[in-house]
């Protein structure tokens, strides 16, 4: 049944292109076109919601022809379609405008969603551009009242709920009102006369010259970026923006509005898609690798229990042997992260699980650290596996070994916490964290800490940050699943030169 909405796709192979095509046309009107030039003739006569655009194809690369869109139909949602090799110019692409990418050969499921989310956002998109068209109206008609009654002027816009700052052609400040001083952190004689690039973050601070070109032929935009505040600390920035005419000049109106919270919700659920799909892929080739690995035992097995054997043959038999147990805790540890491992829960104790674990690996961690504890004596059972619970304690006190190897200090901590919506925006990435009470255990050290860039990784299956060698990167995936398998949640909370906080939350039965 077609579901609305047209779509175009744009590659210079048959086979993607039919196969891409037969997936959505039972839901969407769909074209199709062998190439870049011949996909932009038919933007010139028909309007798409979504364009499916491969990157490598002769005569214009998609790269090129995603600005070439972009400039005819700035609306369209275009997703990029590449393979593997491809990858990085395909993230590239997005910052050109692109939504997404799909990545061949492709899943059938993948390719209905990714284009259901470009209709999706689109659509928002839209809404979006005519409630901002409606909002300027709305200021342009206030604005002429404003020059009537200086009274007015003043109420409309220092009491609006969004910044705003009036810019000269050159994007020098000239005004604004109290929010927009708020979300910066300065008073209005520190921001007047001042460059808007000035706060602008990266590499960002040099796309106002084009923006104000833009503005000054007659543009209105929408775009988001980040400013630096007086502290230091960044904020997201919606930013709407038009020039108008007063007394005879061109000046800049810009609307500001803080989107610190949603671009935060929004990287934490991206987190919480990628984990559960690395999850699900991890627990497939778990299953299919325990075949193999009981095949390759079992039969070692019988061949060992075979007199007439060399003692050479027989060696090699046990290194096979041994090496196939190995893999085998290597694939329960994936389970452990796929959340499909033993499920057999009964009434645990955390603290004593903490007691057992620092039993056995005491030997492993002094004398060189020192342990802390300051466990909750009242601490309610929880229900758990306490094999699975241990196991969780026991990866992260290692990882703190590890990563003090002249010494340090690990405080071990329990409680219970009770989750509301207002602690829900202090807790890393745990979009799904349900209300209700939880018992905490908290592991940190005093070590070096993680790099910020490695922290939306940490929980990956082999991500690791040790030398070759040195571990195989299962150890906080394996937490994590064992977390979730709990119903639970770990978090992260680390800066470099101030050691790292791990954190698992166990609900409380009701």
């Amino acid at each position: 049944m077609n579901a609305g909405g047209k779509v175009l796709i744009i590659d210079d192979e048959i086979g993607p292109r039919e196969s891409l095509r037969m997936i959505i046309k039972d839901r969407y009107a769909v074209k199709t076109a062998p190439n870049a030039v011949e996909g932009l003739k038919l933007l010139s006569d028909e309007e798409f919601s979504v364009i499916l655009l491969d990157l490598r194809m002769p005569h214009m690369d998609g790269i090129t022809a995603l600005q070439e869109i972009k400039k005819i139909c700035p609306d369209t949602e275009v997703l990029i379609v590449t393979a593997y090799a491809s990858v990085d110019t395909a993230r590239k692409a997005i910052q050109y405008g692109a939504f997404d990418y799909l990545m061949k050969p492709f899943d059938k499921n993948d390719v209905i969603k990714v284009v259901e989310k470009g209709m999706d956002k689109r659509s928002r998109t839209r809404e979006l551009k005519k409630e901002h068209t409606e909002l300027r109206e709305l200021i342009d008609e206030r604005t002429k009242e404003l020059m009537i009654t200086e009274r007015m002027r003043k109420e409309l816009f220092e009491n609006a709920n969004d910044g705003i700052i009036i810019m000269n052609a050159d994007a020098v400040i000239m005004d604004l009102n109290q929010r927009a001083c708020e979300l910066l952190g300065y008073g209005k004689d520190e921001l007047k006369g001042e460059r808007i690039s000035s706060f602008e973050t990266g590499e960002s601070r040099y796309l106002w010259k084009e923006r104000v070109a833009k503005l000054l032929q007659g543009e209105q935009l929408l775009f988001e970026t980040e400013h630096y505040t007086k502290s230091g600390s960044k904020v997201f920035i919606e930013i709407s923006a038009r020039a108008i005419e007063a007394d005879g000049r061109k000046i800049i109106q810009s609307f500001h509005r803080d989107i610190t919270e949603k671009k935060r919700l929004q990287a934490q659920l991206f987190h919480s898609q990628k984990m559960e799909s690395i999850g699900t892929l991890a627990g497939g080739l778990a299953h299919d690798f325990n075949n193999i690995l009981t095949a390759i035992l079992g039969h070692t097995d019988m061949i060992l229990a075979t007199e007439e054997l060399s003692e050479d043959t027989m060696k090699s038999l046990e290194v096979i042997e041994s090496s196939a147990r190995h893999a085998s805790q290597v694939v329960a540890q994936l389970l452990s992260f796929a959340r499909r491992g033993n499920n057999e829960f009964s009434p645990v104790h955390i603290n004593g699980i903490i007691e057992n674990t620092l039993s056995m690996v005491s030997k492993l961690v002094l004398p060189r650290i020192l342990i802390r504890k300051n466990l909750d004596d009242a601490l309610p059972a929880v229900a758990g596996n306490a094999t699975q619970i241990g196991q969780v304690v026991m990866n992260l006190i290692i990882n703190a070994k590890d990563a003090m190897p002249a010494g340090g200090e690990i405080e071990i901590s329990t409680g219970v916490v009770d989750i509301n919506p207002a602690r829900m925006g202090t807790l890393q990435n745990v979009p799904e964290f349900r209300e209700g009470k939880f018992v905490f255990l908290c592991i940190a050290d005093t070590g070096p800490g993680i790099p910020e860039e490695h922290l939306p990784h940490i929980f990956e299956p082999f991500y690791t940050t040790k030398e070759k060698g040195k571990g195989t990167g299962l150890g906080l995936a394996a937490s994590y699943g064992i977390a979730k398998n709990h119903g639970g949640e770990i978090t992260v909370s680390s800066k470099e030169g101030f050691g790292t906080v791990f954190t698992l939350y166990i609900p409380v039965p009701e």
